[in-house]
């Protein structure tokens, strides 16, 4: 166990992007009706992540966060921060600094 740590609201999905996570399933904005070509793509593993970013995408999460995500495979929440490792903490927000600096030079 690792001790816990003040989540971030500027690099984890904080409280406002998971309402329109929410909001956006809830509401059926984002189908997978038309993408399913195979009966197992479905649980495909590239499916999946497809699928969670372009939720994320939909809600409008910063993204700096959807990139993470992508790096990362997980997402990092103000929710879920003390259940990841302290790797897993640290892999989320190099993956956020790393946008920040392919990016920093962008309007």
């Amino acid at each position: 166990m690792h001790a816990w740590q003040r989540p971030d609201q500027d690099v984890h999905v904080n409280e406002l992007e998971l309402a329109r996570i929410e909001t956006v399933l809830q509401l059926g904005r984002v189908s997978v009706r038309g993408e399913i070509g195979q009966p197992n793509q479905c649980c495909s593993e590239g499916f999946i992540e497809h699928l969670v970013s372009h939720v994320l995408w939909v809600a409008d999460v910063h993204p700096a966060k959807r990139y993470a995500y992508l790096r990362t495979g997980f997402l990092a929440t103000v929710e879920n921060t003390g259940q990841l490792g302290q790797q897993q903490l640290l892999d989320w927000r190099q993956a956020v600094a790393e946008y920040s600096r392919l990016h920093s030079g962008s309007a």
